[in-house]
């Protein structure tokens, strides 16, 4: 599972992808989780509102690669998981929505 973040506030936001929970820095905020090939964004409307127009366009860039290395990575013939229930369980954490 990669994750793509952001680190500052809105207008100096630092996006970055961390290959997991565990390597998030302190205060990022989640804003799109990749796992194989589904990738679930999430960008509420307050932080929407709040980004300029280029952070979102490289935010929308950076999900766009991560979504292309993942498609072009060798597809495996392992079972089906249920990381989809654990995906929006974890957005629902970040997005503070128990």
């Amino acid at each position: 599972m990669r994750l793509v973040y952001a680190t500052g506030r809105p207008r100096s936001f630092e996006f970055a992808v961390a290959s997991g929970p565990l390597h998030l820095p302190a205060g990022a905020r989640v804003l799109a989780v990749c796992d194989g090939p589904a990738i679930d964004s999430q960008l509420d409307e307050q932080t929407f509102g709040a980004m300029s127009d280029e952070e979102y366009y490289t935010l929308q860039a950076l999900i766009s690669s991560l979504q292309s290395a993942e498609s072009a990575r060798p597809k495996t013939t392992s079972a089906p998981t249920a990381n989809t229930g654990t995906l929006r369980r974890f957005f629902r954490r970040v997005a503070g929505r128990s």
